[in-house]
């Protein structure tokens, strides 16, 4: 028997060296021929995704044509473990060319003396092949050297290989003993032959009863073939010969044919691939120099759509059959998967990972053979190796130990330490640290030097207030002493404080008055500055932190922070049940193996196995299935066939099914126990993947380390590889007919090499459905070059027939990404259970989602990856230290061309994308910049590389250059920076921002949270710090943390994504910041449920009980603050003790938002805080438009411009709920023009006339419509600049102040409110012609109108000189999943804010946009639309006890008892039009002087209906006249006057209650005009017009304002504005403007303005350029002369100016008025 496998073998070898042969030459005939371009960078060929194996039902075997078809051997032989492919080549970045001078080698390769423990990492640069083990001795010849031999892992031997030469090479073997079971007949294992097939074509893969043979590397040597045996003494210890022909091994014919995807033009990935493997790459490399090249690093904020970044290639098909080849193809449960094809047959698919060296087999591209990646196999062996130890010495079955605790990430650890070492430094002794109590908010900002009336009570002496006047520059402590002495209070002056008066807001004893934000809100309201002097032994400290808190901060478990449920999984008594259960039945399969059963029963173990996968969520991994498939097929499952048949005729070729051979009952039950050692080992496996992405409550029993030898990452040289192995429970929202991955790693928001995709795979079941892909993908990236941030990135791609638009293709379904290190440092290495995100999750946004977050909870869908080990544990080292300061270079030293053009890329947007050349400059001029602050995000974005090599030289440059203002800094928290030195640096610049300054920032440093690689991180320490030292500051950024990840109707996958992160932040906070805030934040929360309640009460009741149902809920609510008094979430400073149940009602709208008035702390102040409280409105915008308003404000107060802005606080407390604070004293315009009946939207009074209504005297009505000018400039460039659409009248309000101010931002950054097609929105912003009216006063254009446009343009020139800072704010949102702000939020306001225009060009631009806003009668249109839709919504009950003239409510304490009134006559009035007004004479008590009114008659009727209202059955004379026709006419007023009396009469003589209520003393109050209408003997009132006095021949009038500036050689006159023009015939001049540079006898210096027609007062914002040396300019004279434009006449002289330039310092703007004269000189 042993001399006929002898001879045998020996004839089949002799083919096998023929065919070699014969293939060789078939090879060269072919060369010239059609040259394919396999995708050498993309996928691997799938092994497991397209066929499958059944060892009972057979192995089927694609044949060439049917002439070529040759015989197959068939032996009794074991079924051997199923083995998996391999990863693909590693691609090293140097070339390395080997000399192939045969095509097999019959050489022995060198053996490696080393260790079983230590096993290296070689380099190969040569090839080997395994063959089976168990050949006999004489299988080789005598001649050839001995095959070393390897550790024997699961049944197989690997030798690791190096070059023949290498002086570390020896020849002594390595010798290990075969484990137990592998005894007998089935102790066959691959054994490695060193030789290099086929230098031109593909390796080849067996599967199934085809042992699998790996390409290591090549020996140089002149032999064919070398059998000689590398252990002779190991190989004769085998019992059996060899079952399996050379031939059948080794036949050159058979091939794995690959399915290759053509590049398609719409993916540029795929594309630059080919082109790499068509031998382009050299060119590609040189093109590529930039590191970003390619990419957008800002494109994750362009839109919110994600899908498509990843396009299908074309699924092209390699059809070359110009040379019949054999391949081996498998089935799974006899489905001839492959028969029906169309194409030729893909890769072999082998069925069992039991082979780690089989595993990683690598199958190539066609005509391609490379290297296999040594590092891989050989961790993968050591792994095994290990793993087969333990399983060897341990009895069948899974052993978990229960926890007391459940098992958390490292990171979290870390993060958590950190923090109680950084709350350790803040003792609670510390008062600067620890103060305990709310320091009042600081701002900055000029105050005009005019004195400020102060009062300051004190508890001493309640009753006497001491009042007086102090200017800005009076400190606190000067304040205290004056009210110490004034006061004789006991003690000392330094014994006392200064509070806020109503609130628990004190004041720094050395601060400044004008420092305060209370002293600024008091100034722009017109209120005197209310404080509090109390001792300081009654001072409270409600937030002070003690002894307890520091001792329980030093004890705080990391169970403690993480937020509910945070990555849980199955409970240790859940698992302990079930593993039970399967060591039972695998106890009873073992006993019925043992008896001899060989088909014992198998189907209750693999339900165990099952159930077991169902319990850790249906994850059933590619282990586990390939050991169910070898028990199964150990235990006789499937057909038996005696005969080959035929499947399916293919023309060509033909697909043919053999059988498998019988087997003897020992041989498949040694199968079967290697199969249980498979399955037990795959168990293990399972448990510790679902460990690594679950936090449990139990442990395994740690295996042996393999390796634990620490590595250099930057001495990896090795290819970057990634193992796709399946995706388990599949959506079933998910109608795809096909799938696929595609990785990519990134880099910051920015990926860094093309991406590599899997081939296409369909859904498929064994215990559970699921997408097989078990693809290794390769990148063209070396390990070493990995930036410390990276990480992978997988998409999954849906293949469906037709797609939007009709055409077929691929669409992106979902991701997942992993870091590729650690918070330590340390690379991954292992598999991973990733869960997959929904696209709006955006996979662009670093970093990678923790492993314990998931979407949908339980049901989320996983991906299994794998990332190889490399032979130890790899650790990023740190970056090498450079002196920065030697390679620093003055920037004068360039030449003028070159600064000029670095200077224009420095001053540009840092989110325009610079051309490729650009960056470049800015790169390699770097180290001239160092002094330019601005130019720092944009040099690191030209960055070349991120990887180690290149840290060192960044972090310098980083650490060298000059700061960054702290708001500019914060560009440097974008996503696209995910460096932390540049992080850390960023953050230690924005720590010279004041606590408070900060708060306004924290909404942007939130987002910017959730873009930290890693939890522990400068930003978050940062922030801890701060909240431990102010209260306030604490307070507010609990409630982002809160509220940044909305839940319910508002939540995305984006924010479900970052919620844990945040989440854990708000928790830690809670804990470090002291047992009183971390109270505080629970009554809170408490507060907004009660609230919720109410509000959700309020809705489901019916509009008739809804007010009572309100006060209900009040109630509790005002009882439970009685007991448990709380701050308001809006501002830490309001103390809430109870609630205004009284005067708390509900708006009429939709959402039916609650107005809630709270009753303040302290009893004495009486303090009440106003707010509304909504639920089911998205209060982002808001707040948001709200932020950027009042850094708008801080900004133009920095400036010395106040313009009086109206600003509330606007806190999210939930889902689409939250606080908005309550301006008191305002109205809306609706309403204020509802005053004037339907059409008062078209009237130029109704403002006016109601601002004089609530400022009677002529000096508070003059300081209301000061306030209004200053505040509707204001709110004019606001909502310009943020696009604050929606603009209808009820979302403009007013303060009885004059304040405007605007609400309601749903709609902003130019997304105009639509009213079918027509656009609402049409103008710049709103400005009305009844706006227009108060600004001047008069309906005529005045001087004071001109203060309005240049409030408005110098506002809008300063927000454009700090335009970064709020395209910052905005970039910094665009995570944040707010509507609308994306990448073209910051276009839009860059586009608002025109950077690329000068100051003159900009306030011009401006200037005109307020002419278009004036001249739209559109606004008005929209107004009226508006009022006429909200009709039926009026809510008139609250207008019962008020007059549409009069907004307030007197009485008769107020205004005294009125004894008569009586009509004294009237008067014809000309103003609002031709009207007729009575004179009222009234007497009151202790009055000894009548006082007289002027009421119309409308007024009189309004009283009547509302009296009547008031009292239904009351019997009063009606005043109304039913006369028809003209009514102003004096027979018509004089019997009218009749008819008043008769009611004045009447209304007296009634009861008290009715002719002495509020509402009739609110009637005869005294009003504004009753001042201005005192002359009660005329009978006509004629208005007052301006006398314009007529110009004599030679008068000159008028004054003329002029800028004048000479910068950037050129000299620019601004003109701004003329006034008091006029013409000799009194008539409105139309006004020009000329002006010349003298002496100009040829006229040269002409220039220009445009013509402001029929106006007194013009205004021009016109700027006039002369580009002339300034040597020339400074002895000219600059003459400007005014004009009147008349077309039909010669233009009529106004008046001139001359201006010597050499009087003036032309390097600063000079801004004056000129008054007009005749020519001089």
């Amino acid at each position: 028997m042993a001399d006929d496998e002898e001879a045998r073998f020996q004839a089949d070898l002799r083919k096998a060296i023929a065919l070699s042969l014969e293939t060789e030459e078939k090879e060269r005939h072919n060369k010239g021929k059609s040259v394919e371009t396999p995708n050498t960078l993309g996928a691997i060929p799938r092994r497991s995704s397209y066929a499958h194996q059944d060892e009972a039902e057979g192995v089927i075997v694609k044949l060439r044509p049917k002439d070529c078809q040759r015989s197959v051997s068939d032996g009794d032989k074991p079924v051997v473990p199923p083995v998996l492919a391999p990863p693909p080549q590693q691609n090293k970045r140097r070339n390395q060319q080997q000399k192939d001078i045969d095509l097999i080698s019959f050489s022995a390769f060198d053996s490696i003396d080393i260790p079983e423990s230590e096993i290296p990492n070689p380099k190969p640069s040569h090839l080997s092949l395994q063959l089976p083990t168990g050949l006999p001795s004489q299988c080789f010849s005598d001649g050839g050297q001995a095959l070393s031999a390897s550790p024997v892992v699961s049944g197989y031997q690997f030798f690791p290989q190096k070059p023949l030469g290498s002086p570390a090479v020896t020849h002594q073997p390595i010798v290990s003993p075969m484990p137990p079971c592998l005894s007998g007949a089935d102790k066959y294992a691959p054994l490695c032959l060193q030789s290099q097939f086929f230098p031109q074509r593909q390796a080849i893969t067996n599967s199934g009863h085809w042992d699998v043979f790996k390409v290591i590397g090549k020996q140089s040597n002149e032999n064919l073939i070398d059998l000689a045996p590398d252990n002779i003494h190991q190989i004769q210890k085998l019992e059996d010969s060899c079952r399996k022909s050379v031939l059948e091994a080794f036949d050159p014919l058979i091939e794995v044919k690959e399915v290759q995807n053509e590049p398609s033009s719409s993916n540029p990935g795929v594309a630059a691939t080919s082109s790499m493997v068509n031998g382009e790459m050299d060119k590609v490399n040189d093109r590529s120099s930039s590191f970003y090249e390619a990419f957008d690093p800002f494109e994750y904020m362009y839109s919110s759509s994600r899908k498509g970044s990843i396009r299908d290639s074309t699924d092209g098909r390699n059809s070359d059959m110009s040379y019949s080849k054999v391949a081996l193809v498998e089935t799974d449960n006899g489905e001839e998967e492959g028969a029906t094809a169309k194409i030729p047959p893909r890769p072999p698919k082998p069925t069992g990972r039991s082979s780690p060296v089989a595993k990683y087999a690598q199958v190539t591209k066609r005509n391609r053979v490379s290297e296999v990646p040594e590092r891989v196999v050989d961790a993968i062996t050591r792994k095994s190796v290990s793993m087969t130890k333990v399983i060897k010495e341990r009895p069948l079955g899974v052993t978990v130990v229960r926890r007391e605790d459940f098992t958390c990430d490292s990171e979290i650890k870390m993060f958590m330490q950190s923090l109680m070492t950084l709350r350790s430094e803040f003792i609670y002794s510390d008062h600067f640290t620890n103060p305990g109590l709310i320091v009042s908010p600081m701002i900055e900002g000029q105050l005009q030097d005019a004195d400020m009336k102060v009062t300051v009570h004190c508890n001493a002496d309640e009753d006497h207030p001491v009042s007086f006047k102090v200017n800005p520059s009076t400190t606190v402590e000067q304040i205290i002493m004056q009210v110490y002495c004034e006061l004789k209070l006991p003690g000392e002056p330094g014994d006392y404080v200064l509070k806020v008066f109503g609130h628990p807001e004190y004041l720094a004893p050395e601060s400044l008055i004008c420092e305060y934000e209370y002293v600024h809100e008091c100034l722009k309201f017109d209120r005197d500055i209310k404080l509090r002097l109390v001792h300081s032994d009654t001072v409270k400290t409600p937030f002070a932190r003690v002894q307890e808190d520091d001792e329980r901060a030093a004890e705080i478990h990391v169970a403690d922070i993480l937020p509910y449920g945070y990555g849980e999984g199955i409970s240790y008594q859940s698992l302990s049940i079930i593993l039970e259960t399967y060591e039972l039945e695998m106890t009873r399969f073992k006993s019925a193996l043992d008896a001899g059963e060989a088909h014992a029963k198998f189907e209750p173990l693999v339900q165990a196995v099952k159930a077991l996968c169902a319990l850790l969520g249906q994850i059933e991994t590619l282990e586990v299935s390939n050991a169910i498939h070898m028990l199964m097929n150990a235990c006789g499952r499937g057909e038996d066939s005696s005969f080959p048949h035929i499947l399916e005729d293919k023309g060509d070729f033909c697909v043919v099914k053999f059988p498998v051979s019988d087997r003897s009952p020992r041989s498949s039950i040694d199968t079967a126990f290697i199969a249980l050692n498979h399955l037990h080992s795959a168990i293990r496996n399972l448990l510790e993947l679902y460990m690594r992405c679950h936090r449990v409550d139990f442990d395994l029993p740690t295996s042996p380390s393999v390796n634990q030898n620490l590595k250099d990452m930057c001495e990896l040289v090795d290819t970057m590889l990634v193992h796709v192995c399946t995706i388990h429970k599949i959506n079933p929202c998910w109608h795809f007919r096909e799938y696929k991955v595609a990785c990519e790693i990134f880099h910051g928001t920015t990926p860094i090499v093309l991406p590599s995709q899997t081939q296409h795979v369909t859904p498929s079941k064994s215990l559970y459905e699921r997408l097989v892909f078990d693809e290794w993908l390769v990148f063209d990236l070396v390990l070493c070059t990995l930036p410390r941030e990276s990480r992978l990135v997988f998409t999954l791609l849906g293949y469906s027939d037709e797609q939007e638009g009709g055409t077929p293709g691929s669409v992106e379904i979902a991701w997942c990404a992993i870091q590729m290190f650690n918070q330590s440092g340390r690379m991954r290495e292992g598999s991973f259970m990733l869960p997959l995100w929904q696209l709006e999750a955006d996979k662009r946004l670093g970093p990678a989602p923790s492993l314990y977050t998931r979407q949908s909870g339980d049901q989320s869908t996983f991906m299994i990856i794998e990332i190889p080990d490399v032979g130890g544990k790899v650790y990023f080292p740190k970056p090498l230290k450079v002196n920065a300061q030697e390679r620093k270079r003055e920037f004068s030293t360039l030449d003028s061309n070159t600064q000029e053009f670095l200077m224009d890329l420095v001053e540009k947007d840092i989110f325009v994308k610079h051309p490729i050349e650009h960056q470049e400059i800015l790169w390699e001029r770097r180290h001239f910049l160092y002094r330019f602050p601005k130019a720092l995000p944009k040099v690191l974005l030209a960055a070349h590389s991120w990887d180690w090599a290149s840290l060192a030289d960044l972090h310098a440059l980083v650490k060298e250059w000059t700061p960054m203002e702290p708001v500019e800094a914060l560009k440097l928290l974008l996503p696209c920076f995910p460096d932390q030195v540049v992080r850390e640096t960023a953050v230690r610049w924005i720590q010279d921002i004041g606590s408070d300054e900060l708060c306004e920032y924290l909404p942007q440093l939130v987002q910017a949270l959730k873009h930290e690689t890693y939890l522990l991180n400068p930003l978050s320490s940062f922030l801890m710090e701060r909240a431990l030292m102010s209260p306030t500051l604490a307070h507010r950024l609990y409630w982002l943390l809160m509220t940044s990840h909305p839940q319910g109707e508002c939540e995305t996958p984006l924010d479900t994504r970052f919620y844990p992160h945040l989440k854990l932040m708000a928790n830690t906070l809670a804990h470090l910041c002291g047992e009183s805030l971390s109270q505080l934040f629970s009554k809170q929360e408490r507060l907004v449920q009660h609230l919720n309640e109410a509000a959700a009460h309020l809705k489901a009741s019916k509009d008739s009980l809804r007010l009572s149902v309100l006060a209900r809920e009040m109630e509790g609510l005002h009882h439970w603050l009685s007991n448990s008094p709380t701050s308001l979430p809006l501002r830490l400073s309001h103390i809430a003790r109870g609630v205004d149940v009284k005067h708390c009602s509900y708006f009429p709208s939709f959402t039916l938002p609650l107005k809630v008035i709270f009753q303040g702390e302290d009893s004495i102040d009486r303090a009440l805080h106003h707010t509304i409280y909504k639920v089911g409105d998205d209060l982002r915008q808001d707040i948001l438009t709200m932020q950027i308003v009042r850094i708008m404000d801080r900004l133009w107060l920095r400036n010395g411009l106040d313009l009086k802005i109206v600003h509330f606080q606007c806190v999210a407390t939930g889902d689409r709920s939250g606080f908005v604070e309550m301006v008191t004293d305002a109205e809306t315009l609706r309403k204020i023009q509802a005053e004037h009946g339907l059409t008062g939207a078209f009237k130029d009074r109704p403002i006016a006339e109601w601002l004089g209504k609530h400022n009677p005297s002529p000096l508070e009505y003059e300081h209301a419509v000061e306030n209004f000018t200053a505040s509707c400039a204001g709110y004019s460039v606001a909502t310009y600049v943020l696009g604050i659409c929606d603009r209808h009248n009820d979302n403009i309000m007013l303060k009885t102040s004059g304040h405007l101010f605007h609400i309601d931002f749903g709609k902003f950054l130019g997304d105009a409110q639509m009213f079918g097609n027509i656009k609402r929105d049409r103008v710049p912003f709103v400005l009305t012609s009844d706006m227009v009216y108060v600004i001047n006063g008069t309906d005529k254009p005045t001087d004071k109108f001109q203060k309005f446009v240049d409030y408005c343009c110098d506002a809008y020139n300063i927000l454009r000189a700090h335009a970064d800072v709020f395209q910052n704010l905005f970039a910094l949102m665009a995570s944040s999943g707010i509507p609308g702000v994306t990448m073209d939020a910051v276009k839009y306001v860059q586009k608002m804010l025109a950077p690329e225009k000068s100051n003159a060009d900009a306030a011009n631009m401006f200037t005109r946009m307020i002419e278009d806003s004036v001249k739209s009668w559109f606004t008005q249109v929209n107004f009226f639309l508006h009022s006429l839709a909200q009709l039926r919504f009026s809510d008139t009950q609250d207008d019962r006890l008020t007059l549409s003239f009069i907004p307030q409510t007197y009485t008769k304490e107020t205004d005294g008892r009125i004894l008569s009134a009586t009509i004294y006559g009237y008067q014809k009035h000309y103003t609002g039009g031709k009207q007729y007004v009575y004179i009222v004479r009234i007497a009151r008590e202790n009055t000894p002087e009548p006082t007289y009114l002027f009421r119309s008659y409308k007024e009189f009727v309004e009283l009547y209906a509302k009296l009547c209202d008031m009292f239904p059955c009351l019997k009063l004379e009606s005043p109304r006249d039913l006369t028809l026709g003209r009514s102003s006419v004096k027979e018509v007023a004089e019997r009218r006057k009749y008819l008043l009396q008769r009611f004045l009469t009447s209304l007296f003589s009634l009861a008290e209650e009715v002719c002495h209520c509020d509402l009739v003393y609110t009637f005869f109050h005294p009003l504004l005009r009753d001042q201005k209408d005192a002359n009660i003997h005329k009978e006509k009132l004629k208005e007052t017009k301006t006398h314009v006095r007529r110009s004599s021949v030679g008068h000159i009038r008028g004054e003329l304002k002029l800028s004048i500036v000479y910068r950037r050689d050129e000299l620019v006159v601004m003109v701004h504005h003329a006034r008091n023009l006029a013409l000799p015939n009194g008539m409105e001049p139309s006004t020009y403007v000329k002006v010349y540079l003298l002496p100009d006898h040829k006229k040269l210096t002409k220039r220009k303005t445009r013509i402001a027609r029929r106006n007194r007062n013009p205004t021009f914002k016109e700027p006039l350029v002369y580009r002339m040396p300034l040597d020339t300019v400074r002895y000219r004279t600059l003459q400007a002369s005014v004009y009147h434009y008349d077309s039909l006449q010669e233009n009529e002289f106004l008046g001139a100016v001359n201006i010597p330039l050499s009087s003036c310092n032309l390097s600063e703007e000079t801004t004056r008025w000129f008054p007009l004269g005749h020519y001089h000189g």
